[in-house]
């Protein structure tokens, strides 16, 4: 069986990730809000008079305006608080664990899902870092395989701390290995060549 050498797993943080491409969402929802409010402000402070038709009662289109951006806005809170909660929970049901001869990232939340990559099968490590990267001390650790199938060629791995860790033990793993796997071939091209 083997045994866990390394495991680590990603935590959310949504101060870095409203400027990474995960946090789309967060940022859409934060936009409506912040528009929301704008627009309600502006009924409210340079168009109440231009709206003085009553529609409904003594509710006018400026009071119908009103109720509806500050609804919107509630909406899109709210909206908002259920997207950090459930990143919150995909995040903490998201590991990577190295072994001896292979990663495993598995992740348990919704869309359950498990890969394994063999060293062996690994072409290339990369780490990037944007400039936001660099100031929240984040990277990404990008792994490239031989995989034919470009949907499932490799693994990205987000919001990653301490990064150089991280990438120096896999490399190590995987030049392991790799020399593990060319002694075996050369071992097996010998033993052919003697018989």
């Amino acid at each position: 069986m083997n045994e866990v050498i390394y495991e680590f797993k990603p935590k959310y943080n949504l101060l870095y990730e409203l400027l990474m491409p995960t946090g789309k969402k967060v940022r859409k929802f934060i936009v409506a809000i912040l528009l929301c409010i704008i627009l309600y402000i502006c009924i409210n402070t340079f168009a109440y008079g231009l709206f003085t038709n009553e529609i409904v009662g003594s509710f006018d289109i400026a009071d119908i305006l009103s109720i509806l951006f500050i609804i919107l806005g509630v909406l899109s809170l709210i909206a908002l608080i259920i997207q950090i909660i459930f990143y919150h929970f995909e995040y903490k049901n998201i590991s990577y664990k190295f072994y001896e001869d292979h990663i495993e990232y598995e992740d348990k939340f919704l869309n359950q899902q498990l890969k394994n990559i063999k060293y062996k099968d690994i072409k290339e490590i990369e780490i990037r870092r944007s400039i936001w990267d660099r100031i929240m001390g984040y990277s990404v650790l990008i792994v490239y395989t031989n995989a034919d199938n470009s949907r499932r060629n490799g693994l990205i791995i987000y919001s990653v701390r301490y990064i150089d860790k991280y990438y120096d033990k896999l490399n190590e793993l995987i030049k392991k290995d790799k020399s593990e796997t060319l002694d075996q071939k050369n071992q097996s091209l010998n033993n052919n060549i003697e018989k």
